[in-house]
């Protein structure tokens, strides 16, 4: 119904995904990245490994007979988006299927709550699970107040077990953590079950607590397109940040500014180069 709804509509079909995002936006930044996922035998699928391959990360990207997830982002004109989903076969994992021999001690494992909303819940726990006990760092992204809500007691027991660095938005840590428009108690009771959370504010930027310290990082200057990945793109700043600095505030900074420059384009990622320097950021 959405496609025959837009189909008089200007559109771009780009690789999307908000983890893939994120480690796309890493290895651009300059880390050495891997990426797990499924997808279909068809168009779209094929489409989705060309660029994957352009981007020479080290995946292991598997294709399954069926239709690959497709994700609509309907930009309205105040530049601000609307989502809608179809997971396709990416929801189907089984252990086998999962990207074991990429975890080791060194690196940060980074799945989020969409990975967990199908058949394959336990699998990807299961290696999460895995990951924490090998002496991996383990991230996770709340992208979903509609998926919170449902899961919340299962989130918060895995955060608090399993979880050593937390992103979400506003809206996100207001639905996780019940406290109605508290922004700052939310990210302090988030910064109790994890060793790191941090909290995007959109143009303002984003809250970071790690123990009893809260960085408030400005926003940068951004001539917005479209608003559709800043969130990830955040994270993968961040995650370069730490792992070439590792300095929080730094690193929220990077993220910072490499979310304004995604927003500055169509799509979640940026098919250029840049650098993050004490110069600019």
């Amino acid at each position: 119904l959405i496609e025959e709804l837009l189909k008089d509509h200007p559109k771009q079909s780009l690789p999307g995904g908000c983890v893939a995002n994120t480690i796309a936006g890493a290895q651009n930044l300059g880390l050495n990245c891997a990426l797990s996922g499924i997808i279909g035998n068809d168009t779209a699928g094929r489409l989705y490994f060309k660029e994957i391959q352009k981007t020479g990360l080290a995946h292991k990207i598997l294709i399954k007979e069926g239709k690959s997830a497709n994700i609509y982002a309907l930009i309205t004109p105040d530049k601000e988006r609307t989502f809608a989903d179809n997971l396709g076969v990416a929801d189907k994992y089984t252990k086998e299927d999962l990207p074991y021999e990429f975890v080791t001690k060194d690196c940060i494992f980074y799945t989020s709550i969409f990975e967990m909303e199908g058949k394959g819940k336990q699998a990807i726990e299961d290696l999460i699970k895995h990951a924490k006990k090998t002496g991996a760092k383990t991230a996770f992204e709340l992208g979903s107040y509609r998926a919170i809500n449902k899961n919340r007691d299962y989130l918060l027991d895995l955060l608090r077990k399993e979880i050593d660095l937390v992103f979400c938005n506003e809206q996100e840590a207001l639905a996780l953590t019940e406290m109605k428009m508290n922004t700052a108690d939310s990210l302090d009771y988030l910064g109790q079950l994890c060793e790191i959370a941090a909290v995007t504010l959109e143009e303002q930027g984003a809250l970071i607590k790690n123990k009893e310290k809260t960085y408030r990082i400005p926003g940068y200057p951004a001539k917005i397109v479209d608003t559709t990945g800043a969130g990830d793109a955040f994270r993968a700043g961040f995650f370069y940040g730490l792992i070439k600095t590792g300095d929080i505030e730094k690193a929220g900074k990077i993220g910072c500014y490499y979310a304004s420059k995604v927003v500055e384009c169509i799509g979640a990622r940026l098919d250029k180069k840049i650098e993050c320097t004490d110069n600019n950021i």
